[in-house]
């Protein structure tokens, strides 16, 4: 009994972390850009960096502390060497293997589509110049932009909010500009896109391991 509410707990926190949603909030507002991080509903300002505390000057290295780190520092850059060397693919991967592996990326990108929601997306654009005409041209242009991307972004997203507001000011001459933009997307959702496009890869290096390990004993028949 104890075992299964053991495994019984754990598939309950697994269900629950895939159930988060994760995202990014995106604002132009003043003049300034703010982006923001996205857990649960929480806002994690990541630029312009939030004022955090003054850190402490550190104490200088004695001669043989600085000997030591850079021994440390080569060990590991040694280490990542490797680590990059077992995460690339084979020199003698095929264009057509290579065009496959390619397929499974392009296709994993595109499962994001429907998936990934645009909770809010607000733009508010005023046009203005001190020459008339291009106040006006910039108006158009902005209209037919919005018209034409705002059709894309249903097809490709689930567009839940949109404010979009525009005019034109011939007085003031300078435009004025407010936007933003936040994505949301569950945990679940990315895994399992992950998983996916992980097996697939998979398959695909394992058959090419297969085939290179036939060609010395072919060789050798011959």
């Amino acid at each position: 009994m104890l075992a299964l509410k053991i495994i019984g707990a754990i598939v309950l926190v697994i269900v629950l972390i895939n159930l988060i949603a994760v995202g990014a909030d995106v604002r132009y507002e003043d003049g300034e850009v703010r982006a923001s991080a996205k857990v649960c509903g929480h806002l994690f300002q990541i630029y312009p960096k939030p004022p955090g505390k003054e850190k402490k000057p550190k104490k200088e290295k004695k001669k043989h502390g600085k000997k030591k780190a850079e021994e440390q520092k080569e060990e590991q850059e040694g280490e990542k060497k490797k680590k990059k060397e077992k995460l690339s693919l084979p020199k003698d991967f095929s264009k057509e293997e290579i065009l496959e592996i390619a397929k499974v990326g392009i296709h994993a990108a595109g499962s994001f589509r429907k998936k990934l929601s645009i909770d809010v997306f607000k733009l508010w654009f005023v046009s203005s110049d001190p020459d008339p005409y291009k106040t006006v041209m910039t108006y158009n242009y902005v209209n037919d932009a919005v018209c034409t991307l705002g059709i894309l972004a249903d097809r490709a997203f689930r567009v839940k909010k949109s404010d979009i507001r525009t005019a034109t000011d011939f007085n003031v001459g300078t435009p004025f500009i407010e936007a933003r933009l936040a994505l949301s997307i569950r945990i679940g959702q990315i895994v399992h896109i992950g998983l996916a496009a992980g097996i697939s890869a998979l398959k695909i290096m394992r058959r090419h391991k297969k085939e290179h390990k036939k060609l010395p004993k072919q060789q050798a028949a011959a």
